[in-house]
């Protein structure tokens, strides 16, 4: 049985690359950043995963999506790259 509690509205904007920490907390995800500025396309967003209240936000300095990794209490940010 699912319960939805939020939800994020990404009209006109790419949503993906979306983690979760082991605890459960918090998760993470990639989007197109604010001004569409080229090459670096992307910023990496935390959110509280009970409430979807963001709790930081990075530019992604790289133009391509990759995979988000959160450490299990959700403290720190591990993405790929090549």
């Amino acid at each position: 049985h699912w319960l939805q509690d939020w939800e994020h509205e990404a009209t006109g904007n790419y949503t993906g690359g979306v983690t979760v920490s082991a605890d459960g907390g918090r998760l993470a995800h990639m989007c197109r950043n604010r001004d569409g500025r080229w090459p670096r396309d992307y910023e990496v967003v935390v959110r509280d995963a009970t409430t979807g209240a963001e709790v930081g936000r990075g530019e992604y300095p790289y133009s391509y999506r990759s995979q988000l990794l959160l450490g299990p209490d959700g403290g720190q940010l591990v993405a790929t790259h090549e």
